[in-house]
């Protein structure tokens, strides 16, 4: 990983979590010979709480403000000043986030994260041995927290001390379900020509995440070289797709943090995260839209659809009825309002909706499969055949409708 990519990595473990981390009582085993953590008491604890809806919901520099305003007034606050270094670090000014953290460090030396988000911000300023040091800090307070080694073996790797940070990788390894962990592994093992071990820890990362992005890289070449060239290709090829996917991400959460950012924008980053798989976020930002335009359709329809697959049926229903008032022309609206209707097990009022959806637009295909696995997940046999012998209409092929008719076979027998 190039250092950009590392700091990304970094920052989604650590200080992504924005003013959140305040709220963490412990980072894991502590030394015993550190100084205990300073914790914020009510008021400030309430405050801080409100620092952390406003970056969730991409008031950044909103928090920021309020945050720098409150530290005038208490400036005895623990953890404000770590509040104020990680907003600014996650607007990517590292250097204005560095004497915060220093400040948060002398006033509360036992904050492991402040140690931590100083020992990130010197790294993406071109300072990995400064890094290092700050980095100590953190490890002298936990010396098995995961994000700390995390960042240990980056730094190593950046100095050149390949043999210390294979060993720290190994400690990491011990515990993490992390597939950046995996894939860092594999990328040292390369650097000794351990080919083979590097290719088991780049499969183990994308068991993980079979997205993840340097894995399929570095595994489609090593498979290329051992011989194994069409699969080593179609990783390749995969990792294309996935990449120019991750950089459309990183283009629409910086348009969505700029001063001005409408719904559109927060929608578009939404859209691009189901993509990805990350439903989380994707929520988090189709929510943030309709803050500001509660009748977004776009939003409103990428909400419903994570609702629906998460089992949120009741909500989804609420917001089926703005979908069909926002946008009473657009088939998405009706053929959501019929799938809400199919969860709850009202197959009549689905079917109604589904046809009202048609007469809209011809469906593909997707719709009919959608349905025929809500059908088989509700016990609803007749009608989920109904649903698959329309996707075989449009899609004999479709490799889906195997497996589609073998649990429709599967459910018939059992009830029988």
């Amino acid at each position: 990983m190039t250092r950009r990519n590392r700091g990304q990595s970094l920052r989604r473990h650590c200080l992504a979590l924005a003013v959140a981390a305040v709220l963490a009582s412990g980072c894991g085993d502590r030394s015993h010979d550190t100084p205990a953590e300073r914790q914020p008491d009510t008021e400030a604890l309430s405050f801080l709480i409100q620092l952390q809806n406003l970056s969730n919901a991409g008031r950044g520099a909103q928090a920021l403000q309020r945050a720098r305003a409150y530290l005038e007034t208490s400036p005895d606050t623990p953890q404000l000043r770590y509040a104020i270094g990680t907003l600014l670090a996650t607007m990517d000014d590292f250097e204005a986030a560095i004497p915060f953290f220093e400040a948060e460090i002398e006033l509360n030396p036992g904050h492991f994260l402040s140690h931590l988000g100083l020992a990130l911000s010197l790294n993406q300023l071109g300072r990995p041995d400064d890094a290092l040091e700050a980095l100590s800090g953190a490890l002298a307070i936990s010396p098995s927290d995961g994000q700390a080694l995390a960042l240990n073996r980056d730094l190593l790797m950046e100095t050149g001390e390949l043999d210390a940070a294979l060993v720290v990788s190994e400690q990491l390894l011990e515990t993490s379900q992390d597939p950046d962990d995996w894939s860092e592994h594999g990328v040292i093992l390369r650097q000794f020509s351990q080919n083979n071990d590097a290719m088991d820890a780049f499969e183990r990362a994308l068991e993980l995440d079979a997205r993840h992005s340097a894995s399929l890289l570095n595994l489609g070449q090593l498979l290329v070289r051992s011989g194994e060239t069409d699969r080593g290709e179609a990783m390749l090829a995969k990792q294309q797709v996935v990449s120019e996917l991750n950089d459309r991400i990183d283009h629409l959460r910086r348009s969505s943090r700029v001063a001005g950012a409408t719904p559109q924008n927060f929608s578009a980053l939404g859209a691009a995260l189901v993509q990805a798989g990350d439903m989380v976020d994707a929520e988090r930002q189709f929510r943030r839209a309709l803050q500001d335009d509660g009748r977004y359709p776009p939003a409103v329809f990428g909400l419903i659809s994570i609702l629906l697959s998460s089992g949120r049926a009741e909500e989804a229903t609420q917001w089926s009825a703005t979908a069909v008032m926002a946008a009473p022309q657009d088939f998405r609206s009706f053929y959501l309002l019929g799938m809400t209707r199919l969860k709850k097990g009202q197959f009549e009022e689905a079917e109604a909706a589904f046809a009202q959806s048609r007469t809209l637009q011809i469906w593909d295909k997707e719709p009919h499969f959608q349905i025929a696995e809500a059908y088989l997940d509700a016990g609803a046999w007749t009608r989920a055949a109904e649903s698959i012998d329309a996707l075989f209409l449009i899609d004999s092929e479709d490799d889906r409708l195997e497996l589609l008719r073998d649990r429709l076979a599967a459910g018939q027998a059992t009830e029988n």
